[in-house]
C-alpha cells in the first residue's frame, strides 16, 4: 500500500539551495494574552434619563390598570400570547 503526499514539491538536486525545502520544528506556542472584556459604562446623564424614562412608563402602566385597560378582553388576549410566545420560544 502507498500514501501519496497531499503535496509534492518537486525533487531537488543536493546542494541546490534555491529548491530545498527547510524544515523547522514548531516553536512553542506563545502566551495568549488575557483578553479584557467589553464593558460599557453610562454618563450620569444618560442614567437619569433612562431612571426617568422607567418611571415614566411605570405610570404610564399604572393609570391603564386603575382604568381597567388590561381587563379588556383583546389586551389579555394579546398579554396571553405574547406569555406563550416567551415561554415556548415562538417568537
Amino acid at each position: 500500500m502507498s500514501i501519496d503526499p497531499i503535496r509534492q514539491h518537486p525533487p531537488t538536486a543536493p546542494g541546490d539551495s534555491s529548491t530545498q525545502v527547510r524544515r523547522t520544528r514548531p516553536s512553542s506556542p506563545s502566551p495568549v494574552p488575557a483578553e479584557k472584556p467589553d464593558s460599557i459604562a453610562l454618563s450620569p446623564e444618560a442614567q437619569q434619563l433612562q431612571e426617568a424614562r422607567r418611571q415614566e412608563l411605570l405610570e404610564r402602566i399604572r393609570q391603564r390598570l386603575a382604568h381597567g385597560f388590561y381587563s379588556q378582553p383583546e389586551v389579555l388576549r394579546t398579554v396571553a400570547e405574547r406569555i406563550a410566545d416567551e415561554l415556548t420560544g415562538s417568537r
